[in-house]
């Protein structure tokens, strides 16, 4: 899975997924953008990979589109984008947390648009080029009510990626793949669920069975290493709990 000349940029870099693959895809011979909101846990980021790092808020098109030029002037360009940053804040529908949902719609949706747009130029000017959405298998079913509003924007993102798909695919030669972890061990997997009940038991089922995230950055690294001769459409992965071995003897 060599990225040897690869010029990376992903999204949500200061933590979770996105810092385990900024280091993943260094050590894969890439030079690696991040961004994210959070700049001194960015920096610390940057200081272990060696990645560029520049703090921004994807929320806000202009931040996009002056963290993007920053980091394409310092990778000399950028050929890969990894819409990885996410926002989970898990409430019942009937609780009416506006706030909540604004956020996820924000982050989620039209963050990944803002920022997959202002690196559209970048991706056309590089001679073939790949962009992987982070969505979730929360977005195939809610599996409990306070995931409904995370569900449907990760259910965007999937729809997303078809268009985009269709869209730049055969006329710009930009790949566009789509990743959908399940249970990760990631800070941001249980701290936005307001029930407090719900909260512990997700964040149980994280420690007990969560992937590691540097496990989810392997896989997204082989969709951008890939044969141009192929896309990975969609991969899911969710966490293998092998049965112990005297269980698998007396079966």
């Amino acid at each position: 899975m060599s990225l040897d000349g690869r010029r990376v940029l992903i999204t949500g870099g200061s933590s979770g997924i996105g810092a385990a693959l900024a280091e993943v895809c260094v050590q894969r011979g890439a030079r690696v953008g991040i961004i994210g909101r959070d700049e001194r846990r960015l920096g610390e980021v940057a200081s272990r990979t060696g990645a560029v790092a520049v703090a921004a808020d994807i929320t806000t098109p202009a931040d996009c589109d002056r963290a993007v030029a920053a980091i394409s002037d310092q990778l000399d360009g950028i050929d890969a984008l990894v819409n990885n940053a996410g926002a989970m804040l898990h409430s019942r529908i009937s609780a009416g947390v506006v706030e909540d949902w604004e956020q996820m719609i924000a982050v989620n949706v039209l963050g990944l648009l803002y920022i997959t747009h202002a690196t559209l130029p970048h991706l056309r000017a590089a001679d073939h080029a790949d962009v992987v959405n982070v969505s979730s298998i929360a977005a195939d079913r809610i599996s409990v009510p306070d995931f409904a509003v995370y569900g449907a924007t990760k259910a965007m993102v999937l729809r997303l990626t078809e268009a985009l798909r269709a869209d730049l695919g055969e006329k710009d030669d930009i790949r566009v793949s789509m990743i959908k972890p399940g249970t990760t061990n990631t800070e941001g997997f249980g701290p936005g669920i307001r029930d407090v009940r719900l909260r512990s038991q997700v964040e149980a089922l994280k420690q007990r069975t969560g992937m590691d995230p540097r496990a989810v950055s392997e896989q997204i690294c082989h969709l951008i290493a890939a044969p141009r001769s192929v896309c990975v459409a969609e991969m899911v992965l969710i966490p293998h709990q092998p049965m112990p071995s005297g269980s698998r003897a007396r079966a």
